[in-house]
């Protein structure tokens, strides 16, 4: 049984890359929306959507100058079956996406189609050499319609200084049925010791 674990395995070969395994996997659209700043605190649903623990299997395959795109399965790690009764977990779901990353750009998109939710996920970055710059969106509906639909954005700057690096990100999340919004800013400062 591989749930609660966080362990992956990938295999690269000419055709692309496999990776199984069961992973934490974070918010989407933190890492290039967020310009890599160092901060914690706005995901983990204290304003954005936290990351969950998963089963993993995923398709890799990069075209050169900097495109790439994957396919992946996904499920939640947990013994309990899906109301569908083929035996998964409780949200069975199909990712696809591409991602773009050459000359100081990063860009990613993707979708997921689940059991339970349907979502869509848009994130980039800018290396402007003095600051990075972010910005990432994502709407997650409920299959449903028992949550209505959660729409995330997060704003990012990081900004290097020798071995000081600083970093403030701003998010905010809007659900539809329940008619609230939630915002937050993180400031945050990192210095490397070596």
């Amino acid at each position: 049984d591989f749930s609660g674990r966080d362990a992956s395995i990938t295999l690269v070969t000419g055709a692309g890359g496999f990776t199984l395994g069961a992973v934490e996997a974070g918010n989407g659209i933190i890492g290039l929306g967020g310009a890599g700043a160092p901060t914690i605190g706005l995901d983990g649903n204290t304003v954005l959507a936290g990351g969950t623990d998963v089963d993993l299997a995923r398709y890799d395959l990069a075209f050169g100058n900097g495109v790439a795109v994957f396919a992946s399965r996904t499920d939640g790690a947990t013994a309990a079956p899906a109301s569908n009764g083929v035996g998964e977990g409780a949200n069975p779901a199909n990712t696809f996406g591409a991602s773009y990353a050459a000359n100081g750009l990063s860009a990613k998109f993707d979708t997921t189609k689940g059991l339970l939710a349907k979502r869509n996920r848009m994130s980039a970055s800018y290396d402007l050499s003095s600051a990075v710059v972010g910005i990432g969106y994502e709407t997650r509906k409920a299959v449903s319609g028992v949550g209505g639909t959660d729409k995330d954005t997060v704003i990012g700057v990081s900004v290097p200084m020798g071995a000081v690096n600083f970093g403030l990100n701003y998010g905010k999340r809007k659900n539809s049925t329940a008619n609230t919004s939630n915002k937050g800013v993180d400031l945050g400062v990192s210095y490397a010791l070596s």
